[in-house]
């Protein structure tokens, strides 16, 4: 398994939209889901999923996954910016 550091910078190196991640992701039983840091409305970008246990990185495509981010628990990434 990784850690939740680990799997925030392979969200990073994976992301390609110039738009920073946030450091508070939703856990759920297999991975963690790191949203885009911003407030304006995105179209098209998903947010960057992290599998826990080999670090596999996806785009979450929402529906598919609904129940499980509706329940996912928010936690906070540690470490410096």
């Amino acid at each position: 398994m990784i850690t939740i550091e680990k799997a925030f910078e392979l969200a990073q190196k994976a992301n390609v939209t110039g738009i920073s991640l946030s450091r508070t992701a939703d856990e759920t039983a297999d991975y963690w889901c790191f949203y885009y840091d911003t407030d304006d409305v995105l179209i098209g970008p998903r947010p960057v999923a992290v599998n826990k246990k080999d670090g596999k990185v996806w785009g979450v495509f929402y529906p598919e996954h609904a129940d499980e981010l509706d329940n996912a628990k928010k936690i906070e990434v540690p470490g410096a910016l």
